[in-house]
């Protein structure tokens, strides 16, 4: 069987096996195959195309690895949990365990707090419940 095709059918079967394999590592080592796949038109030699599937393979894994794990350590952030450790400020007086408002990024949310919090006082939102807000003032220095 000619190495082109051979390489061509072991770069598409890794990369259909990434789509059921997690950790994003078989597509590179795909990649690597198809690289190897191309250069076989050019290089009759099947080490010089196994030197290219591995270098392109391991070229692949290590560059572009480095930059997808980065963004698998940093989900997404969606909906109103995106407000954790945002700073807000009020706008109707909190009282201690009642309810007020605070605004942030234009948008209003109910907010409480352990202690009081005057009108437009800054607050950092510690976490959140249901539909609003847990805040505590933020400081002084840091507004």
């Amino acid at each position: 069987m000619n190495p082109t095709i051979i390489w061509f059918i072991v770069g598409i079967i890794l990369i259909i096996l990434e789509l059921f394999a997690p950790g994003m590592i078989l597509i590179w080592f795909g990649m690597g195959a198809l690289a190897a796949g191309f250069s076989s038109y050019l290089i009759n030699s099947i080490i010089l195309q196994l030197v290219i599937f591995i270098i392109i393979s391991l070229s692949f894994l290590l560059f572009v690895r480095k930059y997808t794990i980065r963004l698998e350590k940093t989900p997404p952030q969606v909906g109103s949990e995106r407000f954790i450790g945002e700073k807000a400020k009020v706008i109707k007086k909190i009282k201690k365990d009642e309810y007020g408002y605070v605004i942030i990024n234009g948008e209003e949310w109910r907010a409480t707090s352990n202690i009081d919090i005057d009108k437009n006082e800054w607050v950092l939102v510690e976490k959140i419940e249901g539909t609003h807000f847990i805040v505590k003032p933020k400081m002084e220095e840091n507004k």
